[in-house]
């Protein structure tokens, strides 16, 4: 039921062009904000290859996420004139914002270090805020299952 509503939503251009283009808007965002204080080999030199191809990783897939859940909640609000929704918004704002706070050093997200103070804590985690997109991850997709079970009953899919 899930996988179709979403098949059914994309295909339509509209929310496919929608989706890509937030995912697209959401990873630069996210990829500019990280470099935007040290280039690439700095941060490689600094937290290793392997963490950082997964957080420039998790970090393009909480984008893809967001994008289609986004994309989602416009289908709903415009087919149905309501958002609809308690759990899913709740769930997918707090996936997106947990997904941009996390990235891997504090020294690399000090855009979001000026906004929201707890991203600075995440210099003091294991694996520097890491775990932060490991949350976020399940929690979109939690976020997705709700939004796309919420369409699929109030449209009609």
């Amino acid at each position: 039921m899930t996988a179709k509503t979403i098949g059914a939503v994309l295909r339509r251009p509209i929310y496919s062009v929608s989706a890509v283009v937030i995912a697209i808007v959401l990873g630069l965002l996210y990829y500019f904000l990280t470099l935007y204080t040290a280039p690439w080999s700095d941060y490689v030199h600094m937290v290793g290859l392997p963490l950082a191809a997964s957080s420039y990783t998790m970090g393009f897939i909480i984008a893809g996420l967001a994008g289609v859940n986004i994309s989602m909640i416009i289908c709903r609000k415009r087919m149905t004139g309501s958002f609809g929704f308690r759990r899913a918004g709740g769930s997918s704002a707090a996936g997106s914002c947990i997904g941009a706070l996390g990235a891997v050093c504090s020294t690399c997200s000090a855009g979001w270090i000026a906004v929201f103070p707890l991203a600075a804590a995440t210099a003091l985690l294991p694996l520097y805020g890491i775990e932060l997109k490991m949350l976020a991850i399940p929690m979109l997709v939690a976020s997705l299952y709700w939004t796309s079970r919420n369409v699929a009953i109030a449209c009609k899919m």
